[in-house]
């Protein structure tokens, strides 16, 4: 006989789990009424954490950084044992043997002074032409805004290895609101005064990984609310049901939280979907015996002889006398790896560029993360549309980063499910 739920949520990362918090929250339903599915053995998607040899490694850099206090307010209320590091965030790009402080664009005066010059002159140039007119593609849109010499040196190479991907494919609304910003005037007032804000300059982190975060999520959650180490058989969007492990689920209101393309195939959508594309991360997390030589939070390596794009520090955040990195590759979607070649390749890089000196080698692990990145191309918000309303029609909403297929933060995923539960109208059983 087939099981019937008001509302079932398929994933249970951080948008999962939040939608069904706010359900319960505004008494929509009751928690025998509402189920969440899970395909890996634990809740919390991407936002999870390794703990080897006395080191605590995240899926890759998870910091929330919050804009808004109700919701991180909202967060701790869940964690009152937890120790929260609050940090003002200090990160730096390396380039030609160098290192400049973050932002790149407000720092070019910190740069040899040729390409300062050049970084500036062009900065100046932009400044004098119509930068709001629309532009044909992400690299277009970032050469008008902020010059050549910038784009070229930092904001080009390091994208690339980024997406993983040509730039000028991408959307000039690539990253939405995150794309870098800044003025002739911005610089100059920079030179005499330094600002170095920007939205991620502070962040919070758990002593104990960002899966504190998951566990606060599912404090309020009752256990037979989340069903995990499931797996997808079928959805019948039109009959309204789903099968996972063989086993029968009447739905009024399905909840994806399924990349989009992933979902599309699964309910059969009938039009096509292979324009939406993406790139995988590959992240290295190391640990070694010995104290990072720098107080930095992370670091960004544009230069395509440097094979990650940025490295991050857990023991600067920690006060750790042990180093502990995450490295982060990326890669095109589906492209294979040797784990153990991809960490000699590290070693070597991470001495060339000189994070490590002496430092001995304690322990690691490799995660993959595909999708990571999602490619928004010109023609993907008109895709997008076209699949979340014909989903919609059959009471599927397809939300978070990859369900809405977006560049957003974790705290942005939080707070759309906040919104989509709030408008959700359940239905009686």
């Amino acid at each position: 006989m087939a099981i019937q739920k008001k509302t079932l949520i398929i994933g249970a990362g951080v948008t999962g789990l939040s939608f069904a918090n706010r359900l319960l929250e505004l008494g929509k339903t009751r928690p025998e009424e509402i189920l969440i599915l899970e395909q890996a053995d634990e809740p919390g998607g991407y936002c999870r954490s390794i703990k080897k040899s006395g080191f605590v490694w995240d899926y890759a850099g998870h910091f929330f950084h919050f804009r808004h206090p109700h919701v991180h307010n909202w967060l701790k209320e869940r964690m009152p044992d937890v120790t929260l590091r609050h940090v003002e965030k200090i990160s730096q790009i390396y380039i030609d043997g160098h290192t400049i402080d973050f932002p790149f664009q407000k720092n070019i005066h910190q740069l040899p002074r040729e390409q300062f010059i050049e970084c500036l002159s062009d900065l100046y140039a932009v400044s004098k032409s119509d930068t709001a007119q629309s532009h044909h593609s992400f690299e277009a849109r970032m050469r008008a805004q902020l010059g050549d010499g910038i784009v070229d040196l930092f904001l080009k190479p390091y994208n690339e290895k980024l997406y993983a991907c040509d730039i000028n494919t991408l959307d000039e609304h690539a990253m939405g609101r995150f794309l870098p910003q800044t003025s002739f005037e911005e610089v100059m007032a920079h030179m005499q005064a330094p600002d170095n804000s920007s939205y991620n300059g502070t962040f919070s982190y758990p002593l104990e990984g960002a899966y504190s975060y998951i566990e606060a999520l599912c404090r309020d959650i009752p256990a037979e609310c989340l069903r995990l180490n499931t797996q997808l058989t079928t959805i019948q969007a039109d009959e309204k049901y789903v099968v996972f492990d063989g086993e029968r689920i009447d739905y009024d209101n399905l909840i994806s939280t399924m990349p989009l393309p992933r979902l599309a195939a699964a309910v059969g959508y009938p039009a096509s979907y292979k324009d939406l594309t993406w790139n995988a991360v590959e992240v290295l997390n190391i640990g070694f015996d010995k104290p990072s030589k720098d107080n930095m939070h992370w670091v960004y390596y544009p230069e395509h002889h440097v094979p990650f794009y940025r490295v991050g520090f857990y023991d600067n955040i920690h006060d750790s006398d042990r180093m502990s990195l995450y490295i982060e590759y990326g890669r095109p979607s589906g492209q294979s790896t040797n784990p153990q070649h991809l960490l000699e390749q590290t070693l070597v890089a991470l001495k060339d560029v000189g994070v490590v000196d002496d430092h001995r080698l304690v322990d690691w692990a490799y995660v993959k993360m595909d999708p990571a990145y999602v490619h928004l191309r010109p023609d993907t918000e008109v895709l997008k549309h076209q699949v979340h309303n014909w989903l919609r029609q059959r009471d599927i909403l397809s939300c978070g980063r990859y369900g809405q297929w977006r560049y957003c933060s974790i705290e942005d995923n939080i707070i759309e499910a906040w919104a989509l539960a709030d408008e959700l109208d359940i239905k009686s059983v």
